[in-house]
């Protein structure tokens, strides 16, 4: 084993929709001829060797189960904590053990990684052993901290007219305040082990990307690369937009013309129960809905409208071909979707980076009323404006725009350049 070459390691923690983007990724190198292996937690086993791509855990089932039963995960405040307790810190020894034995196995060549910034496993090892060549992937803009607009800290979005002193003082207190308590012990328990200094303040927002650099993978009029001075390099690649299948000659429709597809997410967030009751009311007054999911409680013994379709899971770019409005999470990967067909979209955020990716879709769309007035709004009333408004100018679908078996789109190829670079690097 130690004559042939490494794989190129993917390493990603959270929901599928943190997932597909590395999936895209290492089908791509692997197509490409390169040995891979992916590190994630053991919920996502299946989806990874469905797709032929070699699998080490990282993180066991009732690790993830646990984190995304409890009821603050999807806190906008809260939810970090859970996060980190639950699922990362419980990662971070088997990461290194899996990329030690690697390096073992390789002693004598570089070990290329692209990982997702909050594998703290990765970043850890690749300070304590120059052979480990990481790369971060920061699948949304909120994963690197910018002074910018939008800049949204949990929910609340800093006003444009609040300047960058003071905006760089609310990072420093948070710091302060929230999140160096809150990942400081583990980290500096492991360095110390290592022997490595303590980390400074600032740990999220100065130490956790590579300084060997970031790829951003979201296109550059999305979000923009933070300001200079950073240690690390960004780079913003394009979505990768993963799908599972070959590229279809086109994107033909699921679902009747002038339907709206609610999707609550691959983990049902704080949204689901207000959006599964304005997508039942609107199918109750005629209008077609499909609701990409498990049905809601909430629906359980009701006569169900004519209109109202729920499916387990279906090919996103099908469903949204030829849809009139595209409500959901706020997930990256969802907007990223929505974007690709060019539908209006109605994103409910609950946490982490979803409240980000709703003010930077906003920004796309030119001036709009405030998004805390139109949350006090009721939803369905917000769906309905959402569809009586001017339609977008918009072309069709291109299948170009995903990333298929065969034939990855831009955004990844691009990527796979640069990983199959750090071997020689």
């Amino acid at each position: 084993m130690s004559g042939a070459r490494p794989p190129i390691v993917l390493a990603t923690l959270g929901t599928a929709g943190d997932l597909h983007p590395f999936l895209a990724i290492a089908r791509a190198l692997q197509e490409a001829g390169e040995p891979v292996c992916v590190l994630s937690q053991a919920a996502h086993r299946a989806a990874v060797e469905a797709r032929g791509l070699p699998f080490t855990p990282i993180a066991e089932l009732r690790a993830s189960t646990r984190c995304f039963a409890h009821p603050k995960v999807w806190h906008p405040i809260d939810g970090l904590g859970v996060f980190w307790r639950h699922l990362l810190l419980p990662a971070l020894a088997p990461t290194v053990e899996a990329l030690r034995a690697l390096r073992a196995a390789h002693p004598q060549a570089p070990l290329p990684v692209l990982a997702g910034p909050l594998v703290l496993g990765a970043r850890l090892l690749a300070e304590a052993d120059p052979g480990l060549r990481l790369l971060t992937a920061a699948t949304a803009p909120m994963a690197l901290r910018s002074l910018g607009d939008p800049l949204c800290l949990g929910a609340w979005t800093v006003p444009r007219a609040v300047p960058r002193a003071l905006r760089r003082l609310l990072w420093a207190g948070l710091d302060r305040w929230k999140l160096d308590p809150l990942a400081a012990p583990a980290l500096n328990a492991w360095r110390a082990e290592a022997g490595l200094p303590k980390l400074g303040p600032g740990i999220f927002g100065d130490w956790l990307p590579s300084p060997r650099g970031v790829l951003g993978l979201y296109p550059a009029d999305f979000g923009p690369p933070p300001e200079p001075g950073r240690a690390w390099p960004v780079e913003a690649l394009g979505f990768p937009r993963d799908e599972p299948g070959p590229p279809p000659a086109a994107l033909a429709p699921d679902g009747p013309p002038g339907r709206i597809v609610a999707y609550p997410g691959s983990v049902p967030t704080r949204s689901q129960d207000a959006l599964a009751e304005a997508a039942w009311a609107l199918a109750a007054a005629g209008r077609p809905l499909v609701w990409i999911g498990a049905p809601p409680p909430a629906w359980a013994g009701r006569p169900r409208p004519a209109g109202l379709r729920d499916t387990p899971w279906t090919a996103l770019p099908q469903a949204l071909a030829g849809a009139a409005l595209f409500v959901h999470h706020g997930g990256i990967g969802a907007t990223a979707q929505g974007l690709a067909a060019g539908l209006p979209q109605v994103l409910l955020p609950s946490a982490y980076d979803q409240f980000d990716n709703a003010e930077r879709y906003a920004l796309g769309l030119g001036p709009q009323p405030p998004r805390w007035a139109l949350r006090r709004l009721p939803l369905r009333e917000r769906l309905e404006a959402a569809l009586a408004a001017p339609p977008p100018a918009r072309a069709a679908p291109d299948p170009a725009d995903y990333s298929w078996a065969g034939a990855p789109n831009a955004a990844v190829r691009r990527v796979v350049e640069r990983l199959r670079a750090l071997r020689s690097a």
